[in-house]
């Protein structure tokens, strides 16, 4: 099952026509926790907000990569990309 703690994988899902994004928790502040997705992006959410179920389970948003059943994703897709 996920955790809240820096490092920690996350998958996001945007919806049936949109491919899942990967990202990691960066930073845990004051209730709220960042997320570095792959694309070079980030997202702030409050502590809570990431699903711990498999994606999609539970409609659009952030689910802990731990708790989806399929998770043998290559580490490599959840390293942002560097910049331009």
């Amino acid at each position: 099952m996920g955790i809240y703690r820096e490092g920690e994988k996350v998958l996001g899902y945007w919806g049936a026509m949109h491919p899942l994004s990967f990202g990691k928790i960066e930073k845990i502040e004051d209730g709220w926790c960042q997320i570095a997705w792959s694309d070079g992006s980030k997202s702030l959410d409050k502590i809570g907000s990431i699903y711990h179920d498999f994606a999609g389970a539970c409609g659009c948003g952030a689910y802990f990569c731990s708790a989806h059943s399929l998770n043998d994703y290559p580490d490599d897709w959840f390293e942002m990309e560097d910049a331009a």
